[in-house]
């Protein structure tokens, strides 16, 4: 198999003054053509999520679950090497992050984890995902922690410990799309910074709107995570895609 992924590309994200911007991919949607990535480097997207086909993604809402549920291929690591090899070609800096359930096929993967940069990885059952998480890490994947809105000591023992960056619930619930603002962001940001959390702190989940990042970055999040409504446009067309990525940058990087 051959090895793509350097150090460099690795942590091109990490350190940066500049907000970033995540956004979800759906490997294998067929309502989301691979070329559509070419929009997602033009409008300077710094992290693609990954999201990969699965049969019960419990915490995601009916957009993101909707794609997991008729996308093609079978789960596996593999299904998502194209849209990662991709993403390493980007004109600019990025990277790609998968993001999966612990499912059958994701607790096969051994060494197709040297080709995936990093992992955000959900399941109920906690001894699967520790097993996929500890395969990842052991081929080079780093692990992206995922922290709920409300969450304790435990979580945020995780956060300082984070091998990247450090994914924050925004708006309670299950993924979707949302309007209203988090009038908690400040003092949840400024326990996870006095605790010692020192990557970057990026909330999803619940943010869709311009006004929505404009307000994160406002009260000191490092950038926002785009899911559901990244998937709407992106089946609207290549210039809905491009209008809404496009003015999320300059939004991130204006204000």
């Amino acid at each position: 198999m051959e090895q793509n992924i350097t150090q460099t590309s690795r942590l091109a994200w990490l350190g940066t003054s500049q907000p970033l911007l995540v956004a979800y991919f759906p490997v294998n949607d067929p309502l989301v053509p691979l070329d559509l990535l070419q929009v997602y480097d033009a409008a300077g997207v710094d992290i693609v999520e990954m999201g990969l086909r699965a049969s019960n993604p419990t915490h995601d809402g009916a957009i993101v679950a909707g794609s997991m549920l008729r996308a093609t291929g079978t789960g596996a690591v593999s299904d998502a090497f194209e849209v990662a090899r991709r993403v390493r070609g980007f004109k600019r800096p990025a990277s790609a992050i998968l993001f999966a359930y612990t499912e059958a096929p994701l607790q096969q993967a051994r060494e197709e984890w040297r080709e995936i940069e990093g992992l955000l990885c959900l399941g109920a059952d906690q001894a699967a995902r520790r097993l996929v998480m500890d395969r990842a890490r052991a081929q080079g994947t780093r692990i992206v922690e995922f922290l709920p809105y409300a969450f304790d000591e435990a979580d945020i023992a995780r956060a300082v410990a984070a091998e990247t960056y450090v994914m924050l619930h925004y708006s309670s619930g299950q993924t979707g799309l949302r309007d209203v603002l988090d009038p908690h962001l400040a003092p949840r940001l400024a326990r996870l910074r006095a605790a010692g959390v020192r990557q970057p702190i990026v909330p999803g989940i619940g943010i869709s709107t311009f006004d929505q990042a404009r307000d994160a970055v406002q009260q000191g999040a490092n950038g926002v995570v785009l899911g559901s409504k990244t998937i709407l446009k992106a089946q609207e067309g290549r210039q809905a895609l491009q209008d809404y990525l496009g003015q999320m940058r300059e939004v991130l990087d204006h204000g």
